[in-house]
Parts: C-alpha cells; structure tokens; sequence
C-alpha cells in the first residue's frame, strides 16, 4: 500500500487483515504503511474501541 493512503484505509486494511488471521508484527506494518510503530498502535486502538463500542452490531468481541 502507498504511504499516501489514507488512515482510514490503512485501519480497514489492518482490521481485514487481522481477520484473515495474519500474523504480523506492529514494526512491519510500520515499515509497509510508512507510519510509525505509535502510529500502529494508535490504529489498533481505534479499531479495538470502535468493535468494543458497537459490539452488539458486531457480535461478541
């Protein structure tokens, strides 16, 4: 993916891999998306919180 991605792409990409069940660490996909690893974990956060908030439209998370 291009570093000129949007964030919002980037944590979709993330969530969708992630759901796959791709194992990859935090500093690798700093290095692919051209961001920081805080910028990873921000991210990651986000996503966790966004699933934790709407959990009962998601199902059990």
């Amino acid at each position: 993916m291009s570093s000129t991605a949007t964030k919002e792409n980037r944590m979709l990409e993330i969530f969708f891999r992630a759901m796959k069940v791709e194992n990859i660490s935090v500093k690798s996909l700093a290095q692919e998306y051209g961001v920081s690893i805080k910028s990873i974990l921000r991210d990651i956060s986000e996503i966790k919180n966004f699933l934790y908030e709407n959990r009962e439209l998601v199902g059990n998370t």
